[in-house]
């Protein structure tokens, strides 16, 4: 699943699919701030078929102190 730490929405950037499933490579998902939380809180839900193997976080205080983590870093991973 490419995210971006950006802030503004947009596309996900080419880049090596290898490991990902058929439904998250086609989801067409515009990854934001919602959309990321969404699919973080159930990943099954928000991709039909999606093979992560991930229960999701259920608490909001762990998924926005997440999101605060992953927004201090750019698309390319270094400190904004």
């Amino acid at each position: 699943m490419p995210i971006s730490a950006s802030r503004t929405p947009r596309r996900p950037q080419v880049r090596d699919y290898r490991g990902h499933c058929d439904a998250n490579k086609n989801s067409g998902i515009t990854w934001n701030e919602a959309e990321f939380k969404e699919y973080i809180r159930d990943p099954k839900a928000k991709i039909p078929g999606t093979k992560m193997a991930f229960a999701g976080i259920k608490n909001d205080k762990e998924l926005n102190d997440l999101w605060a983590f992953i927004s201090q870093y750019d698309k390319d991973g270094n400190t904004k």
